[in-house]
């Protein structure tokens, strides 16, 4: 591999956050939902 361990866990890091920062955004707009409901 090219890519050096620790340059990887770094993309993969940020990766993640992406992930979280989305997956909060839609738990937002489902309670959101539900208490117009």
């Amino acid at each position: 591999m090219s890519t050096p361990r620790n340059q990887l866990a770094t993309q993969n890091n940020d990766y993640m956050d992406h992930k979280v920062k989305d997956h909060r955004q839609i738990m937002a707009v489902t309670q959101i939902r539900e208490f117009d409901i």
